[in-house]
Protein backbone atom coordinates (compact mmCIF):
# COMPACT_ATOMS: atom_id res chain seq x y z
CA UNK A 1 0.00 0.00 0.00
CA UNK A 2 1.20 3.51 -0.72
CA UNK A 3 0.52 6.32 1.53
CA UNK A 4 0.76 10.09 0.49
CA UNK A 5 0.52 12.30 3.77
CA UNK A 6 -0.11 15.99 3.24
CA UNK A 7 -0.38 18.62 4.90
CA UNK A 8 -3.57 20.48 4.57
CA UNK A 9 -3.12 23.95 2.35
CA UNK A 10 -2.27 27.65 4.60
CA UNK A 11 -4.54 29.19 7.05
CA UNK A 12 -4.00 32.68 8.36
CA UNK A 13 -3.39 31.10 12.04
CA UNK A 14 -0.71 29.08 10.26
CA UNK A 15 0.69 32.26 8.72
CA UNK A 16 0.61 33.87 11.92
CA UNK A 17 2.27 31.45 13.56
CA UNK A 18 -0.79 30.87 15.81
CA UNK A 19 -1.24 27.41 17.80
CA UNK A 20 -4.50 25.89 15.30
CA UNK A 21 -4.97 22.63 17.11
CA UNK A 22 -8.62 21.83 17.08
CA UNK A 23 -10.06 25.38 15.76
CA UNK A 24 -11.51 25.52 12.53
CA UNK A 25 -10.04 27.69 10.21
CA UNK A 26 -9.82 27.79 6.42
CA UNK A 27 -7.44 28.41 3.83
CA UNK A 28 -7.49 31.84 1.88
CA UNK A 29 -7.72 31.42 -1.88
CA UNK A 30 -3.75 32.19 -2.42
CA UNK A 31 -2.99 29.08 -0.24
CA UNK A 32 -5.67 26.77 -2.22
CA UNK A 33 -3.55 27.83 -5.07
CA UNK A 34 -0.44 27.43 -3.78
CA UNK A 35 -1.36 23.80 -2.31
CA UNK A 36 -2.57 23.16 -6.03
CA UNK A 37 1.05 23.69 -7.32
CA UNK A 38 2.46 22.05 -4.79
CA UNK A 39 0.79 18.66 -5.10
CA UNK A 40 0.94 18.29 -9.15
CA UNK A 41 4.09 16.08 -8.71
CA UNK A 42 1.93 13.37 -5.88
CA UNK A 43 3.68 10.03 -7.81
CA UNK A 44 -0.16 8.03 -7.69
CA UNK A 45 -3.55 8.66 -8.29
CA UNK A 46 -5.68 7.52 -5.22
CA UNK A 47 -8.18 5.07 -4.51
CA UNK A 48 -9.20 7.43 -1.93
CA UNK A 49 -8.95 10.03 -0.13
CA UNK A 50 -9.03 10.73 3.90
CA UNK A 51 -8.96 13.98 5.39
CA UNK A 52 -9.18 15.65 8.79
CA UNK A 53 -12.46 16.57 9.60
CA UNK A 54 -11.22 20.25 10.32
CA UNK A 55 -12.42 22.94 7.64
CA UNK A 56 -8.77 23.54 6.64
CA UNK A 57 -8.31 20.01 5.24
CA UNK A 58 -11.55 18.68 4.51
CA UNK A 59 -11.32 22.05 2.07
CA UNK A 60 -7.82 20.99 0.87
CA UNK A 61 -8.96 17.70 0.25
CA UNK A 62 -11.99 18.47 -1.60
CA UNK A 63 -9.49 20.41 -4.31
CA UNK A 64 -7.56 17.58 -4.75
CA UNK A 65 -10.72 15.62 -6.09
CA UNK A 66 -10.64 18.23 -8.88
CA UNK A 67 -7.41 16.69 -10.08
CA UNK A 68 -8.07 12.51 -9.61
CA UNK A 69 -11.72 13.14 -10.43
CA UNK A 70 -14.31 10.72 -8.74
CA UNK A 71 -12.63 9.10 -5.41
CA UNK A 72 -14.33 8.46 -2.25
CA UNK A 73 -13.20 11.29 0.14
CA UNK A 74 -13.55 10.33 3.66
CA UNK A 75 -13.66 12.96 6.40
CA UNK A 76 -12.10 11.04 10.22
CA UNK A 77 -11.61 13.20 13.09
CA UNK A 78 -9.27 11.20 14.21
CA UNK A 79 -6.62 13.16 11.73
CA UNK A 80 -7.08 16.10 13.55
CA UNK A 81 -4.40 18.20 14.84
CA UNK A 82 -3.20 17.76 18.33
CA UNK A 83 -5.37 19.57 20.72
CA UNK A 84 -3.81 22.77 21.92
CA UNK A 85 -6.52 23.28 25.07
CA UNK A 86 -6.51 26.42 26.06
CA UNK A 87 -3.52 27.40 24.37
CA UNK A 88 -5.29 27.08 21.22
CA UNK A 89 -4.91 30.77 19.44
CA UNK A 90 -1.69 31.54 21.37
CA UNK A 91 1.89 31.91 19.35
CA UNK A 92 3.64 28.96 18.78
CA UNK A 93 7.25 30.89 19.23
CA UNK A 94 5.89 32.75 22.33
CA UNK A 95 4.52 29.44 23.79
CA UNK A 96 7.98 27.64 23.42
CA UNK A 97 9.61 30.19 25.21
CA UNK A 98 7.29 29.94 28.37
CA UNK A 99 6.66 26.57 28.28
CA UNK A 100 9.46 24.77 26.51
CA UNK A 101 8.27 21.58 28.27
CA UNK A 102 5.57 21.69 25.75
CA UNK A 103 8.10 20.17 23.07
CA UNK A 104 8.11 17.10 25.32
CA UNK A 105 6.73 14.08 23.58
CA UNK A 106 4.39 13.13 27.60
CA UNK A 107 3.26 16.76 28.13
CA UNK A 108 -0.32 17.40 27.72
CA UNK A 109 -1.49 21.23 26.93
CA UNK A 110 -3.67 22.02 29.76
CA UNK A 111 -7.25 20.78 28.32
CA UNK A 112 -5.50 19.31 25.30
CA UNK A 113 -3.34 16.89 24.51
CA UNK A 114 0.17 15.22 24.60
CA UNK A 115 2.16 14.20 21.63
CA UNK A 116 1.48 10.76 22.68
CA UNK A 117 -2.63 11.37 23.21
CA UNK A 118 -2.34 12.22 19.60
CA UNK A 119 -0.13 9.41 18.29
CA UNK A 120 -2.70 6.76 20.44
CA UNK A 121 -5.59 8.56 18.28
CA UNK A 122 -3.43 8.45 14.79
CA UNK A 123 -2.20 5.08 15.89
CA UNK A 124 -6.15 3.74 15.81
CA UNK A 125 -7.08 5.60 12.74
CA UNK A 126 -3.55 3.99 10.56
CA UNK A 127 -5.27 0.25 11.94
CA UNK A 128 -8.32 1.18 10.65
CA UNK A 129 -7.40 2.50 7.22
CA UNK A 130 -5.18 -1.18 6.93
CA UNK A 131 -8.38 -2.89 7.41
CA UNK A 132 -10.20 -0.87 4.97
CA UNK A 133 -7.63 -0.53 2.58
CA UNK A 134 -7.97 -4.80 2.69
CA UNK A 135 -11.04 -4.77 2.61
CA UNK A 136 -11.29 -2.79 -0.35
CA UNK A 137 -8.43 -3.93 -2.09
CA UNK A 138 -7.32 0.34 -1.85
CA UNK A 139 -3.41 0.37 -2.82
CA UNK A 140 -3.16 3.97 -3.34
CA UNK A 141 -4.09 6.48 -0.68
CA UNK A 142 -4.24 10.23 0.08
CA UNK A 143 -4.18 11.41 3.65
CA UNK A 144 -4.92 15.54 4.18
CA UNK A 145 -4.12 16.17 8.01
CA UNK A 146 -2.17 18.42 9.81
CA UNK A 147 1.61 19.27 10.90
CA UNK A 148 2.24 17.56 13.86
CA UNK A 149 -0.61 14.20 13.02
CA UNK A 150 0.74 13.85 9.86
CA UNK A 151 4.33 13.60 11.63
CA UNK A 152 3.10 10.68 14.47
CA UNK A 153 1.03 8.90 11.66
CA UNK A 154 3.63 8.82 9.47
CA UNK A 155 6.45 7.17 12.32
CA UNK A 156 3.34 4.88 13.15
CA UNK A 157 3.10 3.10 9.33
CA UNK A 158 6.61 3.51 9.33
CA UNK A 159 7.23 1.51 12.78
CA UNK A 160 9.74 4.86 14.14
CA UNK A 161 9.60 6.09 17.74
CA UNK A 162 8.06 9.10 19.06
CA UNK A 163 10.13 11.06 20.60
CA UNK A 164 12.26 14.51 19.87
CA UNK A 165 13.29 14.00 16.82
CA UNK A 166 9.87 14.51 15.54
CA UNK A 167 10.30 17.94 15.42
CA UNK A 168 12.96 17.77 12.87
CA UNK A 169 10.69 16.13 10.22
CA UNK A 170 7.81 18.51 10.41
CA UNK A 171 6.34 19.48 6.78
CA UNK A 172 5.08 22.81 5.73
CA UNK A 173 1.76 23.56 4.35
CA UNK A 174 1.08 21.41 1.13
CA UNK A 175 3.89 19.66 1.41
CA UNK A 176 3.72 15.89 1.22
CA UNK A 177 5.87 12.89 1.76
CA UNK A 178 4.89 9.27 0.39
CA UNK A 179 5.08 6.25 2.50
CA UNK A 180 4.70 2.62 1.52
CA UNK A 181 3.80 -0.31 3.75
Amino acid sequence: MRIVLIRHARTRWNDAKRLQGWSDTEPYPEALTSFWKMTEDIPLRPDVIFTSDLKRAKISGKLLLERYGSVPLIADWRLRERHMGKWEGRYSQEMVEEHPEILDVSFRMPGGESILDLYERVSKFADDLKWYCEKRDWQNVIVVSHQLAMETLRRKLLNLPVDGTMWDNLRSSGQWVLVEV
